[in-house]
């Protein structure tokens, strides 16, 4: 799952697309990802993006 492997470890993430349809949420969310350095949309190289979510971070605002 993407928001695993975006949020947890040091490992680079490589999105695979299904089909060449960008015109969905999924591809919406992963393109958004990518400027941020969390992914990569696989297009025939590879790139070096392992930035991880802080989760936490957002856990002890809901906690309080």
């Amino acid at each position: 799952m993407i928001s695993e492997a975006i949020s947890y470890g040091h490992s680079y993430v490589e999105v695979l697309p299904l089909d060449d349809n960008k015109d969905n949420k999924f591809y919406t969310m992963a393109k958004s990802l990518e400027k941020e350095d969390f992914l990569h949309i696989f297009e025939g190289n590879v790139a070096h993006k392992n930035k991880k979510i802080d989760f936490t971070h957002y856990v002890q605002k809901i906690v309080g």
